[in-house]
């Protein structure tokens, strides 16, 4: 029997709860960031999305120039960190390889862009 490539170090408490309680721990965790407002759902089983509402911390966006107008998106730290929130939760034990895929669940990260509108002129400008 193959053992996990990763194993987050909460997943053995979760192990057999429903997929919604693991959304009400990340969620819980993830009050870390006080000046942010996050929805974790699960619209399928096996996946989980965690939807930033609202922020108020403009340090977590950065302004990228589109084709033709500036797009505002969350930093890479940012978004580091939530999925290392969501890793712990997790296991993975996929083999690219083999193109054979064994997650818990996996995640999807997206933001309404109106959280961003009360700072959105004042965001540092990435190449």
């Amino acid at each position: 029997m193959k053992t996990a490539h990763t194993v987050g170090n909460k997943y053995k408490e979760v192990k057999y709860i429903p997929q919604k309680e693991i959304n009400k721990l990340i969620k819980k965790d993830l009050k870390k960031f006080k000046d942010c407002t996050f929805s974790v759902y699960s619209r399928h089983p096996g996946a989980i999305t965690i939807k930033l509402v609202s922020c108020n911390n403009s340090n977590y966006f950065e302004l990228h120039q589109g084709y033709d107008s500036k797009i505002v998106r969350m930093t890479n730290d940012f978004i580091k960190e939530i999925k290392d929130i969501t890793k712990q939760y997790n296991f993975d034990n996929s083999d690219i390889m083999s193109d054979y895929f064994h997650v818990n669940f996996y995640v999807n990260i997206i933001f309404d862009y109106s959280a961003t509108d009360k700072f959105k002129d004042n965001l540092k400008e990435v190449a």
